[in-house]
């Protein structure tokens, strides 16, 4: 056991040597601020990001404006609901506003449903249980994920993706 530690000490010791292959990270995660993330902040926006912010922005408004619509209240309760980073938007844009309170709570009570399914597909796992696991337990984890992250292949990064494989 203390052979594992002698040689993580070794490997360190190693990378504060200059030239050392792996300096590289050492250093990115032990500085400050590094250098990427600076010029990550400074790059200028693109035209077309820029516009589906907008967009994204105007969506969310009249989502909120509609939270009293019967058809949206339909919608909306039969939906999987809004994930993370649209729901921090929709609280950001629109503070004070009724509108959000009732997105929130029904947001809310579709995540305590999800936390449900999450929890019994864990203790499903478990040796000694003999349940069959269900289709919307075994999909949980991965609506936990949409629910964190936003869904794959909606904005974000995939873009960038879909324009590398096209050349």
């Amino acid at each position: 056991m203390s052979d594992k530690f002698i040689g993580y000490f070794r490997l360190i010791e190693a990378c504060e040597q200059s030239g050392c292959p792996l300096s590289w990270l050492r250093a990115l995660v032990t500085s400050a601020s590094p250098r990427v993330v600076a010029d990550y902040g400074e790059r200028p926006q693109c035209p077309v990001c820029a516009r589906l912010g907008v967009a994204e922005e105007r969506y969310l408004d009249t989502f909120v404006d509609f939270v009293d619509d019967p058809q949206w209240s339909r919608a909306y309760q039969q939906s999987t609901g809004l994930c993370l980073p649209h729901l921090l938007i929709v609280v950001e844009r629109s503070p004070g506003n009724d509108g959000v309170e009732t997105i929130l709570s029904t947001t809310l009570a579709k995540w305590q449903h999800l936390r449900g399914d999450l929890a019994r597909f864990v203790s499903k796992h478990e040796y000694r249980s003999a349940e069959p696991i269900t289709e919307r337990e075994a999909t949980s984890y991965q609506r936990g994920a949409e629910v964190l992250a936003g869904r794959r292949n909606h904005f974000g990064n995939d873009m960038s993706r879909r324009a590398s494989r096209r050349r």
